[in-house]
């Protein structure tokens, strides 16, 4: 029995270790992980979007890592079974959407580094206070709902059954 909650996210080569953990499994081995899909954060990632339009940003900037969808992630585990001869492996897969509501935006990316996550460094990702303090302003003035702005999690889980 192999069990995971939120970390999934954090691994650079997720196939390469699904894949080891699919292996390492016995006959009637479980793999049980839950991990945040693709809409995780979608507001940030949209305020992001239009403060590099506003501000004429040419190279992509990421708000943190990037995340697979549902099936994305499905499809990644059955490659991995055929891959490995695996053709009982079963396979269940959810998603669920959680919102989590802020004064403003800084309370929320405040909440986020509480937690221990930080932004991304994909391709030297170097954010100028400028971009951020946009990123700011679009997100308090765009993600408001009843006076407080939202955070969207995608929750992703999934069951693995040899």
């Amino acid at each position: 029995l192999i069990i995971s909650n939120a970390s999934f996210q954090w691994f650079n080569h997720l196939d390469k270790t699904l894949d080891k953990l699919i292996r390492s499994l016995s006959l009637h081995g479980v793999l049980c992980f839950s991990t945040f899909g693709k809409n995780t954060f979608r507001e940030l990632h949209e305020a992001f979007a239009k403060a590099r339009e506003v501000l004429k940003i040419s190279k992509p900037v990421y708000p943190g890592q990037l995340f697979c969808t549902l099936n994305e992630l499905r499809g990644m585990c059955q490659d991995i079974a055929v891959e490995n001869n695996l053709n009982n492996m079963k396979i269940s897969a959810e998603e669920f959407y959680d919102y989590e509501y802020f004064d403003c935006c800084k309370d929320f990316l405040h909440s986020v580094k509480k937690i221990g996550a930080n932004n991304c460094q994909i391709n030297g990702n170097n954010i100028i206070p400028k971009f951020i303090e946009k990123v700011i302003e679009i997100y308090d003035k765009d993600y408001i709902e009843n006076g407080m702005v939202k955070a969207t999690y995608h929750n992703l889980f999934f069951y693995l059954k040899l």
